[in-house]
């Protein structure tokens, strides 16, 4: 057997023979199917070190570009690539195009992270960071054979991340304060929860006005990789109709903004303009993201399900929609009602009666004249008399 356990020891141990050499180590799990793979990988490396000697060596710049051109953008989405490839850039000015792969150890990336940290980035930003580098490693071991081992960091954690919402007057002084094309912008977010480059990079073609008995929009490039339809309120497909008549032929993206020599450009990010509402409103802490949990907590205030929440939202797993679920105040209220009648209330409580049938009656009281018409025989004789009396009723 490959794998095996020994007492007072909860990880699996690796043990086998090849070529007349015994290997033997421990998995580090206590997980019999990831104890599997752990051999079966480890096989497959000493067979390579054998047939081909030595594992090949792959500098981290050579890397970076082989990853970037053979896994990201086959992938072919445009708006979590250009995240990677900043990361990607990261990874190789930090540790030197230069460097061998072999030589980024598990210390060296959990130093780099700590750096990070220390540099003021949270530790979620930290975390993709790293999720990113170590993509890039799996890839390099498993499937361009350039790379013994990889190794393991650990997660940073840090403080939850703060939803906010903004209420009716938060939203009004926001929209008081932005400029018109950003308005728009601003009014589409918070109609339809859509993440600010899904917006940024809808098109007309991905907008159906004319649609019955609603109109929609459908978001093709999503962080989860699935394209997804949201319905419009009515406010919003007047605004996008007020758009579409006043768009110009030389661009197929929905939101616009004006340059300084009249013409109007595509919107890559508008995060200077919204810096600047934001300030004017007096609310400095508020994010554009920050619109879309407001889209998702008006529905659920209103009534509406967590399920019908998710998939307007696009979340892949039900977890990410739970955040929410505390606003939902009136659901919790309703189900706890049940619980209104006391102990002592329930033991006080009359039974109602079934439902009159008048067959069931007749039927009893056939039964009832049977009964008391039949003759019976007594099992001990009367006082006074010799022997059994059969005492009838009378006529």
């Amino acid at each position: 057997m490959p794998v095996y356990c020994v007492p007072k020891s909860p990880n699996w141990i690796i043990e086998f023979t090849y070529k007349g050499k015994r290997f033997r180590k421990s998995s580090k799990t206590s997980n019999k199917r990831k104890a599997l793979e752990i051999e079966r990988r480890w096989r497959s490396e000493i067979f390579d070190h054998h047939v081909h000697g030595t594992v090949a060596s792959m500098s981290l710049g050579d890397a970076v570009e082989r990853y970037w051109t053979t896994v990201i953008l086959p992938k072919g989405k445009k708006l979590t690539a250009k995240n990677t490839l900043y990361m990607l850039n990261r990874i190789r000015e930090t540790f030197g195009p230069e460097t061998p792969l072999e030589a980024i150890t598990t210390a060296a990336i959990a130093k780099w992270a700590d750096e990070l940290l220390g540099n003021g980035l949270r530790a979620s930003t930290v975390n993709r960071n790293v999720t990113v580098l170590k993509a890039l490693l799996n890839k390099a071991h498993k499937d361009w054979r350039v790379l013994g081992t990889v190794p393991h960091v650990s997660k940073k954690r840090g403080k939850p991340d703060t939803t906010r919402y903004l209420t009716d007057d938060d939203v009004q002084r926001l929209l008081d304060a932005s400029s018109p094309h950003l308005r728009d912008l601003i009014v589409f977010l918070l109609g339809t929860g859509a993440r600010l480059r899904e917006a940024t990079y809808l098109t007309w073609q991905d907008v159906d006005l004319e649609r019955t008995p609603r109109a929609m929009v459908r978001f093709v490039e999503t962080k989860g990789g699935h394209p997804r339809g949201v319905p419009l309120p009515n406010h919003v497909r007047d605004m996008l109709k007020r758009l579409r008549a006043t768009a110009p032929a030389t661009t197929e993206r929905v939101f616009l903004h004006p340059r300084n020599n009249g013409t109007r450009v595509p919107y890559d990010s508008p995060r200077k303009a919204f810096s600047t509402a934001r300030r004017k409103a007096e609310l400095p802490n508020v994010r554009i993201h920050d619109l879309r949990h407001t889209y998702a907590s008006r529905l659920v205030q209103r009534g509406v399900s967590l399920y019908e929440v998710q998939r307007l939202l696009g979340h892949t797993t039900p977890a990410l929609t739970q955040r929410y679920a505390s606003l939902a105040p009136d659901n919790l209220e309703r189900a706890v009602t049940v619980l209104d009648v006391t102990i002592a209330d329930e033991t006080v409580t009359t039974v109602a009666e079934p439902p009159h049938d008048p067959h069931k009656k007749l039927q009893d009281e056939q039964h009832e004249l049977r009964r008391i018409t039949k003759p019976r025989t007594l099992d001990k004789p009367l006082r006074g008399s010799v022997g059994p009396t059969a005492v009838n009723s009378p006529d």
